[in-house]
């Protein structure tokens, strides 16, 4: 499997809700168990946990940025969404690839 970078967290790119920042930095982690060598099982696994976390956390930032009623929230969504659809693409699309093509 190709050696690939992953962006890293980092609190400069902290929002100040200690909810989000702490999902954010699990996002990040559940991101990383792509690094290394591994086999397509683990893989697989590593993209349905991202999946299965992904739902929680959009559904619970949105939540919030409707309470507080943030102006940009619809653009935010759509971008939520936008990001959903690949994860949820690639998630079907992993069932038939190498590990080289999912990486």
């Amino acid at each position: 499997m190709k050696d690939f970078a992953l962006a890293e967290w980092s609190t400069k790119i902290e929002v100040g809700l200690p909810q989000i920042d702490q999902q954010h930095r699990q996002l990040f982690e559940l991101a990383a168990t792509f690094r290394g060598n591994g086999d397509q099982i683990r893989i697989l696994k590593s993209l349905v946990m991202l999946t299965e976390y992904v739902k929680v956390h959009f559904r619970e930032e949105e939540e919030l940025m409707a309470a507080c009623r943030y102006p940009g929230i619809e653009a935010h969504r759509r971008l939520h969404g936008e990001f959903r659809r690949m994860l949820f693409d690639l998630l079907e699309k992993a069932k038939q690839m190498t590990l080289d093509e999912i990486a």
